[in-house]
């Protein structure tokens, strides 16, 4: 997983051991069974043959979305008038719109190729309230930690 504390935190929250490896390395640490599982999303997965590298389950946790953001500095987004700034908003948020549709068109997409190629997808019984309320407890206390930074 990415070296984020919050990342590393989070996977331990949830009972895993959050290791930070680089990503080119994870492939080679699957394969020889350095990592038993790692963290990702379908077109990942896939795209990166994780799940050639013996990787067969996917748990949909959905504990983690990181954001595609657009951003600018306030020196920069003062130049154009208020009518320019309304346009970029308007189709900033556009292109939000779109490229959520896009990326759930391709998680479906992908989720299916993996089934396909033999990957269980497992969901999350957490969040349908049949885990311990601990473990939730637990994540809570991590993102409440870092949310106070």
């Amino acid at each position: 997983m990415m070296g984020n504390p919050l990342f590393v935190d989070t996977m331990n929250a949830m009972g895993g051991n959050g290791i930070a490896m680089g990503y080119g390395e994870v492939f080679s640490a699957l394969q020889t069974g350095v990592l038993d599982g790692a963290e990702n999303n379908p077109p990942s997965m896939f795209t990166s043959n994780h799940y050639n590298a013996g990787t067969k389950f996917y748990a949909q946790t959905n504990h983690l979305i990181i954001p595609e953001i657009f951003v600018m500095s306030k020196v920069t987004w003062d130049k154009p008038s208020k009518d320019e700034q309304a346009l970029v908003l308007k189709f900033s948020r556009e292109a939000q719109m779109e490229q959520r549709a896009l990326w759930d068109k391709s998680v479906a997409e992908y989720t299916v190729k993996l089934k396909v190629a033999g990957v269980e997808f497992v969901a999350a019984l957490f969040l349908a309230g049949l885990l311990p309320g601990l473990l939730l407890g637990e994540m809570l206390a991590v993102y409440c930690l870092y949310l106070a930074r």
